[in-house]
């Protein structure tokens, strides 16, 4: 089955420019079994990933936004997965990742099956006061 996660973000978020003001839904497939197919997505790098992998964005074929995420921390280098991923690979809590606009569940990215085409933004932490 999918099950939709809302995610409400802070008011006083939106002020400094950050994704606030909309509730966010992500379709997660939640059974695991037969994820999708194969999908080329764009993956969208900012500040610290941008840097150290010297583009600003990059074509990913895989599965799941986990296998994503996966395939940039070994692309980068032992810099960038430290960076990125902790011991189990999954995206460090500070990252924020966007699929086609929408928020993604940390903890659902290995079900969460990606389209043909979509847009994965890898967010690096909010700074600022």
């Amino acid at each position: 089955g999918y099950t939709a996660w809302p995610v409400h973000l802070s008011p006083r978020r939106e002020k400094r420019g950050a994704f606030v003001g909309a509730r966010v839904h992500a379709q997660v497939n939640t059974q695991n079994d037969n994820i999708g197919r194969v999908a080329q997505v764009l993956v969208k790098l900012y500040t610290t990933l941008k840097d150290r992998l010297k583009k600003p964005q990059m074509w990913i074929e895989a599965r799941t936004a986990a296998d994503v995420v996966r395939t940039i921390a070994q692309e980068g280098g032992p810099e960038v997965a430290a960076l990125l991923v902790d011991e189990q690979g999954f995206p460090k809590n500070h990252f924020i990742l966007t699929l086609d606009s929408e928020i993604l569940d940390r903890a659902a990215l290995d079900k969460t099956e990606l389209k043909e085409n979509s847009v994965l933004h890898i967010f690096p932490p909010i700074s600022g006061g």
